[in-house]
């Protein structure tokens, strides 16, 4: 058996041999696959956020960078990212970097590690035994974006107003627009948009005051850097009622002028009552139709600032600044008994006196003739109710005349002289009733009419001493006027069959000068700034300027007169119609011009005065040149 088996092997060998021997060598048989070598320069693309390797990758807040890895043969067995030495995380193709991680003051580094096949399809290959290596590395630097645009406003050369702000530099980011919103806490919209990220600058053509708040919103190319969003509310000046004044020097009509505490240029409207006015740019005043005097409580009236391209009947779209009116009076407080205020004019110390009633006693006050400040204050020891009646000044002296009441403590009526308007030198009393007539001349008399009137005494208010006591013997009361320099004294009787006379006083004597029975006189008075001068009040509403002595006609008015303005010469009237416009007249010093007029709102005839232009009713007054 051991034999068979080694034949036969034998036989096998042989068999081999001759097969060999027979066949040639062919390189295109299927059995034989040639094998190339491995390449030496694989070439490896590596797409991290469109940069190419060792440039700066900037990272603005938490960021994930899209890469792409393409090899030129082979595959990729392994990829590993590293942050200065330390594995991170990458999923899908993103790469997760934290600021947390980066070197806030130097650049780190990111690392890609990637393994390779050779890509031969041979056994070595299959076996592993076939890799490479290769390594990627970019710098990463984070970037803090926590910029401020830094906005700020001016008013540029057009007075429009303007905002500025510094360009963010933001490293390794370009701006790619700024986007300008109105906005409030209910709604924002778009104004503008800036597309050239050197432009730094918005105007905005449609304010021009108020309260108004702006979101400029940065945006960058590519969205590096995260959208920041920055506020910005206008820092303006406020409208104040110091801000307004106003002026009732124009006839019937009242002055508004203000002042715009911006710069920026602007047109308005003014609504007052019944009246809407359109102020064209560049004016800062106007005129409405004055409210009767003296208006009794505040009125309001609406200013509104429009812009300058501003269609005016639109002009509600726009912000507004409402101010009051109200008339001024005198002294701390409006005197709560009006009717009790008396005032004079005290030339020679160009004072306005007045007396007003205080909570206990009479304040008796003197202001300087144009500002209206008080100069001076005393109080008399007369007790309420217990008032002073009346008041006169010499005006060329300065003495004063206070009259009290005969109720006062018991006492009787009595006229106070002092020797000015500070009450301290009392000069001498003399005796009287209720309602006297009297005057204060410039050189130291005192006529006296009691509520009879049927008898004039004439005193020297220095010695007291009576000069003269001269009656009419009428019958019936008459009423006496006498000039500012003690040289004329008019008698007339005003009822019934009127008359008048006038007369000369000299040495303390009278002269009759003239008797006109039948005159239809009203009232008489004497022009304190030229005292031969006298106006003659008719029934027939209307009044007329004589000359003493000879009583020669100056000019006849229509209306009704007042009184003199003791420092101008001017004069205050009531209008002929009156009783249907209400409206009061002043007449200048030469009686051919009516200078002024106002429509008074209440009764005024005994509580009326024009001191220095100054018109006065009861408290309230009105400068009529201011």
């Amino acid at each position: 058996m051991n034999d068979f088996i080694s034949h036969y092997f034998k036989l096998l060998l042989c068999f081999c041999l001759f097969l060999l021997y027979s066949c040639e060598y062919d390189n295109k048989e299927m059995n034989y696959h040639d094998v190339a070598p491995p390449e030496k320069n694989v070439i490896v693309h590596v797409n991290l956020a469109e940069l190419p390797p060792s440039q700066v990758v900037y990272i603005y807040s938490e960021t994930s960078l899209r890469y792409d890895i393409n090899v030129s043969a082979g595959s990729i067995i392994n990829k590993e990212f590293y942050l200065d030495g330390r594995l991170i995380n990458s999923s899908d193709g993103q790469i997760f970097l934290s600021p947390y991680n980066v070197n806030s003051e130097n650049s780190s580094k990111l690392t890609i590690r990637l393994k390779l096949t050779s890509g031969t399809g041979s056994l070595a290959e299959l076996l592993g035994k076939e890799t490479s290596e290769v390594e990627f590395s970019y710098p990463i630097k984070y970037v803090n974006p926590n910029f401020s645009l830094n906005i700020s406003q001016r008013v540029n050369s057009q007075k429009q107003l303007e905002l500025f702000w510094d360009k963010p530099i933001v490293e390794g980011a370009d701006i790619e627009s700024y986007t300008i919103y109105n906005y409030d806490s209910f709604n924002e919209v778009v104004v503008g948009k800036i597309t050239s990220p050197d432009i730094t600058t918005y105007v905005d053509k449609d304010y021009v005051y108020g309260s108004k708040t702006y979101k400029i919103v940065t945006k960058y190319k590519a969205e590096k850097v995260p959208t920041k969003e920055d506020y910005y509310t206008i820092v303006y000046k406020s409208f104040t009622e110091k801000m307004f004044s106003t002026s009732s020097s124009i006839p019937l009509k009242l002055k508004i002028k203000w002042v715009n505490p911006n710069e920026i240029a602007a047109k308005y409207v003014l609504k007052c009552q019944n009246e809407l006015l359109y102020i064209d740019e560049g004016i800062n005043e106007t005129l409405i139709m004055r409210p009767a005097f003296p208006l009794e409580g505040p009125f309001h009236y609406e200013l509104y600032i429009l812009p300058i391209g501003a269609d005016f009947r639109n002009y509600q779209r726009y912000a507004k600044v409402i101010n009051y009116f109200q008339e001024t009076f005198f002294d701390e407080t409006l005197a709560q008994y009006v009717s009790s205020v008396r005032f004079a004019a005290d030339v020679k110390n160009n004072s306005i006196l007045a007396m007003r009633p205080n909570k206990d006693s009479f304040g008796f006050r003197s202001y300087s003739k144009d500002g209206l400040i008080i100069t001076h204050k005393a109080n008399l020891t007369v007790p309420y109710p217990y008032y002073t009646s009346t008041l006169q000044a010499s005006p060329k002296t300065g003495k004063v005349a206070i009259h009290y009441r005969k109720d006062y403590a018991g006492h009787e009526s009595k006229i106070y002289v002092y020797s000015d308007y500070t009450l301290k030198n009392l000069l001498n009393t003399f005796p009287t009733d209720d309602f006297p007539e009297y005057f204060l001349t410039d050189d130291d008399k005192l006529i006296i009419s009691n509520n009879d009137r049927n008898l004039n005494r004439i005193y020297n208010v220095n010695t007291g001493q009576l000069l003269n006591s001269h009656g009419e013997n009428v019958g019936t009361p008459f009423r006496p006027a006498m000039s500012s320099d003690g040289q004329y004294l008019i008698n007339h009787l005003r009822v019934d069959k009127t008359w008048y006379k006038i007369y000369k006083y000299e040495n303390d004597k009278l002269t009759l000068l003239k008797y006109q029975p039948n005159s239809e006189m009203k009232e008489i008075y004497f022009n304190p700034v030229k005292p031969n001068q006298v106006v003659m009040q008719t029934f027939k509403n209307n009044f007329s300027v004589y000359e003493l002595p000879a009583l020669n006609k100056l000019a006849t008015v229509e209306g009704e007169f007042i009184c003199f303005d003791t420092f101008t010469g001017n004069s205050l009237y009531q209008d002929k119609d009156y009783a249907y416009n209400s409206q009061l007249n002043i007449l200048n010093a030469t009686y051919d011009k009516t200078i002024y007029s106002i429509k008074t709102s209440s009764y005024y005839y005994y509580y009326t005065w024009l001191i220095n232009n100054h018109l006065i009713i009861g408290d309230y007054y009105v400068n009529i040149v201011k």
